[in-house]
Order: C-alpha cells, then sequence, then structure tokens
C-alpha cells in the first residue's frame, strides 16, 4: 500500500472529497504533509512502535563512549531509545542497566576501567551518543536491543510496509487528523475507531516489548569500583 492510497482514503472518510472523485494535486499534497507530521508524533508514544533492533557492536579498548547512526561508530539505523542491552566477554554475559543523564553526571571518574555495567543514551540527530561505564580494557561485544523510530515517508508513492493492522490505524487517525485541518464534522464511529486500533497496537506491543534488565542488588554491590560508590569515586 502507498502513502496517497492512505491519504486518498482518509480525505473519502473525512468528506473532504467525495469518493466519486479523485483529490485534487493540492488537497492530496496537504494531506502528504498532515500524514508525515502524524507519523513523527506517533513515533513519540510508548508502544506505538513495533520495532525493536537486536544490534551487536565489538568493542576496543578504552571505548567509553559511540556515536550510533548512518556513519557513526555503530553504523546502525538511528535509535529513539535503548531498551536494554548487555556486554559479552569469554562467553560470560553481563547485563546493563540503562540510566539518565543525570545518574551519568553524577559519576566522577567516567574514566574508570573495568566491564560496562551502566549505559546512558544521548539521542541526538543524525548521530546518537553512548556513554558506557566503566571503560572496558579489553576486546568485549555490546548487545542492545535499540528501538526504531517509524520512517518518515517523503512522497505519496513510498510504500507502507507495517503489518496491517497498521494500516487501519493509519488512515482512521489521518481522517481525524484531516478533519481538524479542513474543520470536518466527524461520525463519532471515526474517531471511536481512530482510538480503539491505536490502543490494540499498544497492547499488542506491550506483550512483545522487550523488558529492561534489572540489576541485583548484590551483582551491583559486588561490581563497585574498589569499595568505593560510583557516585563518590
Amino acid at each position: 500500500m502507498t502513502v496517497q492510497e492512505i491519504v486518498e482514503a482518509a480525505i473519502w472518510k473525512a468528506n473532504i472529497v467525495d469518493p466519486e472523485e479523485s483529490p485534487s494535486a493540492a488537497v492530496l499534497t496537504i494531506g502528504l504533509s498532515v500524514f508525515r507530521s502524524m507519523v513523527k508524533s506517533i513515533s513519540d508514544e510508548d508502544l506505538i512502535i513495533y520495532f525493536v533492533d537486536e544490534i551487536t557492536e565489538t568493542l576496543t579498548s578504552g571505548d567509553g563512549d559511540l556515536s550510533i547512526g548512518s556513519g557513526g561508530d555503530i553504523d546502525e539505523e538511528w535509535p529513539l531509545s535503548i531498551d536494554s542491552g548487555f556486554i559479552r566477554g569469554a562467553g560470560v554475559d553481563y547485563p546493563l542497566k540503562i540510566i539518565g543523564k543525570n545518574r551519568y553526571s553524577r559519576i566522577p571518574q567516567k574514566s574508570t576501567p573495568g566491564i560496562p555495567f551502566l549505559l546512558w543514551y544521548n539521542p541526538e540527530y543524525p548521530l546518537g551518543l553512548i556513554y558506557l561505564y566503566p571503560v572496558q580494557t579489553s576486546a568485549l561485544v555490546l548487545h542492545l536491543n535499540t528501538v526504531i523510530p517509524l520512517e518518515d515517508f517523503s512522497t505519496l508513492g513510498s510504500t507502507v510496509t507495517f503489518p496491517g493492522s497498521y494500516e487501519r490505524m493509519l488512515i482512521y487517525n489521518l481522517t481525524v487528523e484531516l478533519g481538524i485541518e479542513y474543520g470536518k464534522e466527524l461520525l463519532p464511529e471515526v474517531s471511536a475507531i481512530a482510538g480503539k486500533s491505536k490502543r490494540s497496537i499498544k497492547t499488542r506491543n506491550a506483550a512483545n516489548k522487550v523488558e529492561p534488565v534489572q540489576l541485583e542488588i548484590s551483582l551491583l554491590s559486588k561490581r563497585r569500583l574498589a569499595g568505593h560508590s560510583i557516585e563518590s569515586g
């Protein structure tokens, strides 16, 4: 299915153009603009994104921060976020705890050597930044589950390759968006279907969502360095 087919279906459902007529180029252009804006907004909604990409990267000694994205240190698709991950070395997997900027900022000696067990991801665009703590001193393999954003469809001829349930969600939610754009009063059923179809996808994706790894307190305690707290040095 193409973007134009989705846009046309929404235009007709919103009664912007009679179903017996073809939308003009101007109407299709507005429809494409609204569709692209809606897809970007949907990308920010928790659990709407159905694809979690598993990537691996062999680290070298001293790799404490890495860029990720096209042309980056990790040359993979730019992720919105990182769900979970672990470090593999000598056949042993060491879970990574995903932390935020504030927690990472409180670490005084960020270059401390050791096996990484903390990760902060800064989703700058076009290259995101991954910070690991502590910094490994030997060749290890980084495994990450990254959340990939919905595709930015730039033309009406772009092909939509989402699962079938996304087609209904996209058409009805675009109908609502176009109704607002053109000041059209829609049938209550349209808004109801738009909301229900989005909730159904969220429910299904939640069942398949990769759960973030949680470190046991005992494990974390064993891996404090030289008997000191991470945040006190």
